[in-house]
């Protein structure tokens, strides 16, 4: 341990040997983690994963992001687990998105497909 003249010290020291001044110790912080998961960033990571036909993915993302609020705000474990169903909620929109125009790119090319010559509409 230092004193405050940059004098090396044994670590339990209270006065410098050399020239009897207070010796001191860096300060630390200790920082205690939760033990415990949010419960939105749960919810979000598993209806990311189940998809529910694009509702799951919409709750995903509202989960996913209010869950990240309340992590910061607590400092609750789960940061992964929101993180993960935000990306999730986001692919499954794209997903839905992809199907709607999927479906109606096949609809509008059977439906407005034209007739050969000796066909009856």
């Amino acid at each position: 341990m230092l004193c405050t003249a940059g004098h090396n010290n044994a670590d339990n020291a209270a006065f410098c040997r050399v020239c009897g001044v207070n010796t001191f110790s860096a300060p630390s912080i200790v920082v205690k983690q939760s033990s415990e998961f949010n419960g939105m960033a749960i919810a979000s990571m598993v209806l990311g994963i189940v998809w529910l036909y694009g509702v799951g993915s919409i709750l995903a993302l509202v989960f996913g992001y209010m869950a990240k609020r309340e992590i910061a705000r607590t400092g609750q474990r789960g940061i992964g687990m929101s993180t993960a169903g935000i990306v999730l909620g986001w692919v499954g929109v794209a997903g839905v998105v992809f199907i709607i125009f999927f479906v109606t790119a096949i609809f509008h090319s059977v439906h407005f497909t034209p007739c050969a010559p000796n066909c009856q509409p």
